[in-house]
């Protein structure tokens, strides 16, 4: 979270995010990479998209 916080003004408003970015809406195989339930995609800040994840993660496989 310390990178994210730091890092925090690299980010702007411009950019597309995806609304609710955790680890069940992305899709992995061996060759691909997706995300699905995109309905709150839009323009917003990407710190918030990327905590939720970090959150999810913690939730999913530890906070190790």
């Amino acid at each position: 979270m310390d990178y994210l916080t730091n890092e925090r003004p690299l980010f702007s408003s411009q950019t597309l995010v995806h609304g609710d970015f955790c680890m069940p809406n992305i899709i992995i195989d061996e060759n691909n990479f997706g995300l699905i339930d995109v309905g709150d995609c839009g323009p917003g800040d990407p710190y918030k998209d990327l905590s939720a994840l970090e959150v999810s993660i913690a939730r999913n496989f530890g906070k190790e």
